[in-house]
């Protein structure tokens, strides 16, 4: 019969040797004479066509459940299974078991890792809502500013050409204040859509997983231009180098998620106690790889630390609220959505060096 017939099926295991060793939930070994007092007693059903002259049930158990069966049989008088048989199928059994839990465990473990990036993504987007709100509040606050301004100067100046009371220079300063508030004004509504385009295509960029060309040293500035709100609070400073017309094919959102994360990394975990951080981003190209050395002069690691960073749930931050996913969410954009690698040079006072290296498409 072929097995496939029964895939994706269920089917009644009814009340015969099989289930009566799934019931039993242990190996069982059993002879003809010892099947057919076992059927004669009632604990199984009558066997209808040859019956076989040994039998072994192996049933594969995780805890309390069975989730498999393993049955050999035996037609021939002159063989007989043995109870090394029985052991060594036990053995078997029991290692089929250990695979399934390992494959289950590793289910679990990716699902985890990618419900960990997920809510990373999601969090780095809300981040970046906030700094759309905080940024393009300044070139707003000065055209409205600028507006009211203008309004009142323009009721003044109404009021007083309607009783034909304007004179030469009131009319000149009018001119001259609505063509300086224009410029004001207008550079101002430039800024902010620039923001706006670039806030845009970053956004759109970390909630998708679409591959395009960016030039480098551009996007890693509008990532930055992004965390703003953070950067303003204190006085550390960022610096990028990189060639000007250096281009990479790669999946944009990655790139700010792992910039976005290192950085977020250094201010709150490496300047820690420190007034004046200095972080350095050196972008080089290297045959067929992309270089990335991120760097800070911030508190660094121990060796103990060092090791763990990558490692789920390691945080120095325990009692502080910190979840111990920031280390490991970098590994993971690095080695999973950016393909690449990535290495943590550190010692105690001595600030964190990454080395990443992400291959060009």
């Amino acid at each position: 019969m072929d097995g496939n017939s029964f895939q994706d099926k269920t089917i009644d295991i009814g009340n015969g040797l099989s289930a009566f060793a799934i019931n039993a939930k242990k190996p069982i070994k059993l002879d003809q004479s010892e099947i057919l007092k076992l059927q004669s007693s009632g604990q199984i059903e009558r066997i209808y066509g040859t019956m076989c002259h040994s039998w072994i049930g192996i049933p594969i158990i995780n805890g309390k459940d069975v989730f498999g069966l393993i049955i050999v049989q035996s037609y021939s008088p002159s063989f007989t299974y043995s109870e090394r048989d029985l052991e060594i199928l036990t053995f078997v059994g029991s290692n089929i078991n250990i695979l399934m839990q390992q494959k289950r465990i590793e289910a679990e473990d990716k699902l985890i890792r990618e419900e960990m990036l997920q809510k990373d993504k999601m969090a780095s987007l809300g981040q970046l809502v906030a700094g759309i709100a905080h940024e393009i509040n300044t070139p707003l606050g000065v055209c409205v500013t600028g507006i009211s301004n203008l309004y009142e100067e323009h009721t003044v100046f109404k009021k007083a050409a309607v009783n034909g009371l304007v004179t030469e220079k009131q009319f000149n300063n009018f001119i001259e204040d609505v063509g300086e508030t224009c410029s004001i004004i207008k550079s101002n509504v430039e800024r902010a859509s620039r923001l706006i385009s670039s806030f845009k295509q970053v956004a759109v960029d970390q909630s998708s997983e679409t591959i395009r060309l960016i030039n480098i040293k551009n996007y890693i500035n509008e990532t930055i231009q992004s965390l703003n709100p953070l950067i303003k609070k204190t006085k550390h400073s960022i610096t990028v180098t990189s060639p000007d017309c250096l281009e990479l094919k790669t999946q944009p959102g990655a790139l700010s998620q792992l910039i976005t994360n290192l950085i977020t990394n250094s201010f709150i975990h490496g300047f820690e106690d420190v007034k004046r951080g200095e972080i350095e981003i050196i972008v080089t190209e290297q045959d067929s790889k992309l270089e990335i050395i991120y760097k800070d002069n911030g508190k660094g690691m121990d060796e103990e630390q060092s090791t763990k960073f990558f490692d789920p749930f390691f945080t120095t931050k325990r009692g502080s609220g910190g979840s111990g996913l920031g280390g490991h969410i970098i590994f993971n954009i690095v080695a999973t959505s950016l393909k690449g690698s990535i290495k943590l040079e550190t010692a105690i006072g001595k600030g964190c060096k990454f080395i990443i290296a992400i291959p060009k498409v």
